[in-house]
């Protein structure tokens, strides 16, 4: 029985899904001259700034919406060009709309960032995507999978976050937003299968708190949440025995970062 209702609750879930693709394709084809393109895109950036400042329920679901929203937007209308809502600071943001790198910096999901990539990369090497925005996300993105900021937001840097990102990110332009329903729903499986795991350790430092997940009996799952209780993929780390020391799988390199676990043994509960 319980399976039942869970099925159903997919199938539901996935004809829901299905119907606001299709209503909202309908919905941003009927936009038929610039000032309702214009209006469309500033009401996507309004909704997004709405949900900002701390994580509730439904949240998600704008941010998702909102993703699927400037996809469709790129495919039949074009990368926003020519208008904007600016922070105050021309001299910084100038005048190339930023909203479609500031929806998916507000996306967690590492899927979805790296699904949209090559839409965005070509708008910036075009000329027409905000720089400043656009590396912002570069940096969004690669803390999004490695849980760790590594260069300064600068355009000579631009070919290094291309390096860390090279491994997951696409290469064809893909604008097919029910794809978007099964990458939101594979981050959100493996998030709770993460969250579901013992937690062994737990500690607030500077406005973040480090959450570690043992997921057996030498690897584990680091964890920060932010102020605002957001968080990216926590990251898999493992315990090296013979230097006492905790290193990350994906990058194989010890973490220096101080979490502040004097006796890493007994706090990872390692015989």
């Amino acid at each position: 029985m319980k399976y039942l209702i869970l099925c159903l609750f997919f199938i539901h879930s996935n004809s829901f899904s299905q119907n606001f693709n299709v209503d909202i394709e309908k919905e941003i084809l009927s936009l038929n001259n610039n000032e309702k393109i214009k209006e469309y895109w500033n009401k996507i950036h309004k909704d997004d700034q709405s949900v900002r400042g701390t994580v509730f329920e439904g949240q998600n679901k704008v941010d998702v919406e909102n993703f699927k929203k400037i996809i469709l937007m790129i495919k039949h209308h074009g990368y926003p060009n020519g208008f904007a809502i600016t922070d105050g600071d021309k001299n910084l943001i100038g005048y190339k709309n930023f909203t479609p790198n500031i929806v998916t910096v507000h996306n967690t999901n590492p899927y979805l960032k790296e699904f949209i990539f090559p839409i965005l990369k070509k708008a910036y090497d075009e000329n027409i995507a905000n720089e400043f925005w656009y590396i912002h996300n570069l940096r969004g993105m690669t803390r999004a999978r490695y849980g760790r900021d590594f260069y300064d937001k600068k355009v000579e840097n631009i070919p290094l976050f291309y390096g860390k990102l090279n491994p997951f990110v696409k290469r064809e332009i893909n604008y097919d937003i029910n794809i978007v329903d099964s990458l939101d729903q594979k981050y959100k499986n493996e998030i709770e299968q993460i969250l579901n795991l013992n937690k062994v350790f737990s500690k607030k430092k500077k406005g973040i708190t480090h959450n570690i997940y043992k997921m057996n009996s030498n690897n584990y799952y680091w964890q920060k949440v932010y102020n605002d209780n957001t968080f990216n993929m926590p990251q898999e780390i493992y315990y090296n025995e013979k230097n006492n020391s905790l290193y990350y799988k994906l990058l194989e390199e010890e973490i220096t970062e101080r979490i502040i676990i004097k006796n890493k043994k007994k706090i990872l509960n390692i015989k």
